[in-house]
């Protein structure tokens, strides 16, 4: 029975050995090896069969013995004929994904956008159309009848003035406009009609502008690749997640050349750099000692001006690049998260791309028609049915990161919700039914008067 880490069964040579994997690994073997009422000896040794490999024994009570081959895919494993073996039911641990700094505040200019829906603006426009389309028929299709009507001077103020003149006109004056609502009595009731929903939906409009502009409202978050790529921000990577693996993933899930560029690990090289040249740590056993390497260290070896550049530039980065993460799958579907660097006290908040890069999910292989493949595929299936993945996983989130429920921004408020079609229906069916009505009274009256 050969067992193998990797994603899709095969593995693929660009994933790298996480953690994670290697913690649900030992767990899976240990459920396998209580089935089996046996022992599992934790010796490690070099199998010469597989470029790549290691072995692990089991000293079983019962008939036989077994010979437990775990294969770190990786380079050097191709050579591996997978079609010799069964693959046993996956068990999803955990994927790669891209935290992203949380989007910036909306400029106030755009403001005016999020005051009505899509849907409102449409018929805004559709009304305004028409309108000014009747402005134009009114004055130059019946130029000769308003020379019937009016003298040559009215005709040029008329020629001068707006709409909004117009009735502002009306309403000073006290005497309708003939040449706007016509004669009829209609005309006249009918152009309140339009004055009052246009009132109404004025007033609306202007206490949402007001809402808005004295909250800051945020942007849209980056939840897709798409967005990602084209978008001016970098991806961060670590030790973990090396450059060229991470590009040769990226050209196995056929993503575009534009957002490969944007694979950087600048924060890390620089972190490496700063602890090698201040404390005098071989950089070959940098990354192995990083966990044991606090802030303390670091404040003795270094002044508090050269301190406080590094943090400012650790800070630089950290809060305009995106990061590569591995997180459990349980915990994906959540949308921020609060990431802490090295070196750096505080925490910083980015939101979680929902477009994941990866899976990582273990499969166990048997050599064909193996007498433990269906007892196996049991086991692993009232394994996951019963949570216990889960229940395992759910508390291997690195220790850097936390996840944010708030779901808010420090300094930003919820904004208030688009007024639709629904919210301002009375107005609307006002201002379109009395502005056509309006406009066929109008027509009607100069073809039975003058024609």
């Amino acid at each position: 029975m050969v067992c193998t880490e990797g994603s899709l069964g095969h593995g693929y040579p660009y994933y790298p050995k996480l953690e994670l994997e290697g913690l649900l690994f030992d767990h899976v073997l240990g459920i396998l090896s209580d089935s089996l009422n046996s022992t599992l000896d934790k010796r490690y040794f070099d199998d010469p069969d597989f470029v790549n490999s290691s072995v692990c024994m089991f000293e079983s009570n019962l008939k036989y013995d077994l010979a437990l081959r775990k294969i770190d895919i990786g380079i050097g494993s191709d050579g591996v004929d997978y079609s010799q073996f069964d693959y046993s039911v996956s068990i999803d641990t955990g994927a790669v994904c891209i935290v992203v700094p949380h989007s910036d505040f909306m400029s106030q200019g755009l403001v005016i956008f999020k005051s009505f829906s899509l849907w409102v603006w449409v018929f805004v426009l559709i009304t305004s159309i028409l309108y000014i389309l009747s402005q134009l028929i009114f004055q130059h299709i019946q130029y000769k009848v308003f020379y019937r009507l009016y003298s040559e001077a009215e005709i040029d103020l008329f020629k001068s003035t707006s709409s909004i003149l117009t009735v502002y006109a009306y309403f000073i004056c006290g005497r309708p406009p003939s040449l706007l609502l016509g004669h009829l009595f209609t005309g006249k009731v009918l152009f309140f009609i339009f004055s009052f929903s246009a009132l109404i939906i004025s007033t609306i409009f202007l206490s949402s502008m007001t809402t808005l502009l004295s909250e800051r409202v945020p942007g849209a978050e980056i939840d897709t690749l798409k967005m990602l790529q084209e978008s001016e921000i970098f991806i961060q990577t670590d030790f973990l997640f090396d450059v060229a693996n991470i590009q040769s993933a990226f050209d196995r899930q056929n993503l575009s050349e534009a957002l490969k560029a944007k694979v950087v690990n600048n924060l890390d090289y620089y972190i490496e750099m700063v602890l090698a040249e201040m404390l005098g740590i071989n950089r070959v056993f940098l990354q192995y000692m990083e966990r044991d390497i606090n802030r303390s260290m670091i404040i003795r070896n270094i002044s508090d001006d050269m301190m406080k550049i590094v943090e400012d530039n650790i800070r630089a980065m950290a809060t305009m690049d995106a990061f590569l993460v591995h997180l459990p799958t349980i915990s994906t579907p959540r949308e921020s998260v609060i990431m802490q660097h090295k070196l750096i006290k505080e925490g910083f908040k980015y939101h979680l791309v929902k477009e994941c890069l990866m899976t990582y999910p273990i499969m166990i292989s048997f050599e064909k028609n193996s007498f433990l493949f269906d007892k196996f595929n049991q086991i692993i299936a009232r394994y996951l049915e019963g949570g216990l993945a889960r229940r395992f996983l759910e508390h291997k989130v690195p220790s850097n990161i936390k996840f944010d429920f708030s779901h808010s921004k420090t300094d930003g408020g919820k904004p208030p919700r688009p007024y639709g079609l629904n919210d301002l229906q009375s107005a609307f069916i006002g201002l379109f039914v009395g502005l056509i009505l309006s406009f066929l009274t109008f027509v009607g009256e100069l073809s039975i008067n003058y024609f």
